[in-house]
């Protein structure tokens, strides 16, 4: 609440390409599980839990440090249940990090980094509570000492924080243990500002945005997040794929109206603001009828119709696709 009200805040999110490289990296790991007459699909299940679990510890582990502390010093009456609440905590971290069945599927490259973030809260219980439940945990000598490293640094950025410093030592601890491929931190104010011009265009054009209660399937859900590629294309090669579709919806546009691609515009946008996988195929938009669009073609032509459309707020899309769209234009003869 304090980094957004000084707007340094930022949302930790993940796409299905983060998901990917966590899954390759455990690759010999699941075949172990795979000899062992395990399921492929219950092994991917497995390990999309796990994903899901040490992302959950990678960006909650740092702040909560900074949290629990604020409560500690702030609302003396809160200490029983912070103490309970704590222990409950660390005591679920022991179980899930020690248990002999767990360890006998587990990958250990994973286990030892989710032990290491229990013991920075283990930490963090003994330093205001006076309780030690590091050796619960049964460490290794490297787990204790990184987990007192990191321990350290908070320490030493604790007394000095300003908001959205948080995410610096998020970013610290993910770097460290070689896990900062696995999420993006984007910020807040860029991707609200998105969602928020989204809707103002669609209220002005009397265009219905879908029902956000609507059910959908759980599998759909972790798609449910603006796909931000700056990072992944920052100073690489023209992407010719990109551009390949930007010339296909450069003659596609080219044969409607102004107001026929406005709604198009608005309803990609709409589409992309949902969550967009540049690997994915089968993405519908119903005023293209009859086509199926690929991960990278829907982004080209969302690109191409609001720089037709909204070419004001071309910025706000977040794509770093100026170059591709230079070319196309050059390949297509429109280039002013």
């Amino acid at each position: 609440m304090q980094a957004r009200h000084a707007g340094k805040n930022k949302l930790f999110v993940s796409y299905d390409n983060n998901k990917q490289k966590f899954l390759l990296a455990l690759d010999k790991d699941s075949k172990k599980l795979s000899k062992k007459g395990y399921d492929d699909a219950v092994i991917k299940q497995y390990y999309t839990a796990l994903f899901e679990g040490l992302n959950g510890q990678i960006y909650n582990t740092p702040i909560d440090l900074f949290i629990e502390d604020y409560l500690f010093v702030n609302y003396p009456d809160l200490m029983p249940y912070q103490f309970v609440s704590l222990l409950g905590l660390i005591r679920e971290g022991i179980q899930a990090t020690t248990d002999e069945k767990i360890l006998t599927i587990a990958p250990p490259g994973i286990l030892s980094k989710s032990k290491t973030f229990n013991l920075v809260t283990a930490l963090h219980f003994k330093k205001r509570f006076g309780v030690d439940l590091i050796e619960e945990h049964s460490p290794t000598k490297s787990e204790k000492e990184q987990a007192e490293k990191f321990y350290r640094e908070y320490e030493e950025g604790r007394m000095m924080h300003t908001p959205g410093d948080e995410y610096e030592l998020l970013q610290s601890f993910a770097k460290q243990l070689y896990l900062q491929n696995y999420f993006a931190l984007v910020e807040e104010s860029g991707f609200r500002q998105h969602s928020d011009l989204i809707e103002r265009l669609c209220a002005d054009a009397k265009v219905d945005l879908p029902d956000s209660d609507a059910a959908e399937p759980e599998e759909n859900l972790a798609d449910k997040k603006m796909q931000v590629f700056t990072e992944a294309h920052e100073g690489k090669d023209i992407n010719t794929a990109v551009t390949r579709f930007m010339v296909e919806a450069l003659h596609f546009f080219k044969q409607l109206s102004d107001p026929e691609i406005h709604a198009i515009a608005m309803q990609i946008g709409l589409l992309c603001g949902d969550g967009i996988s540049p690997e994915k195929e089968g993405y519908s938009v119903p005023l293209i009828a009859g086509k199926s669009f690929s991960g990278y073609q829907v982004l080209a032509y969302y690109y191409v119709s609001w720089a037709k459309a909204f070419p004001e707020y071309l910025e706000q899309l977040q794509l770093p696709f100026a170059n591709e769209y230079e070319f196309a234009l050059e390949m297509v003869g429109m280039r002013k």
